[in-house]
């Protein structure tokens, strides 16, 4: 058995540079902030939109709608 005195690697940390950052206020305080990398378009533009961050069960599916305070799937055109 031989014990080698090795450092371990520490990963390689990315260039944040382009990374779009965003703040989460809760009762006029900073309660969280997530940095998203550029490649990460729809969640980008879900946070550039303002959202409604409401707690769901899992019966709530991405494309339905929410309007007073109710979940519905979308009418077939």
């Amino acid at each position: 058995m031989t014990t080698e005195n090795t450092v371990p690697q520490l990963p390689e940390i990315p260039d944040l540079t382009n990374w779009k950052k965003f703040a989460f206020i809760c009762d006029g305080e900073v309660a969280d902030i997530w940095i998203i990398p550029p490649d990460a378009e729809r969640k980008i533009a879900v946070l550039s939109s303002e959202p409604v961050v409401v707690e769901i069960d899992s019966t709530v599916m991405i494309g339905d709608v929410y309007a007073d305070g109710q979940f519905s799937r979308p009418q077939n055109p």
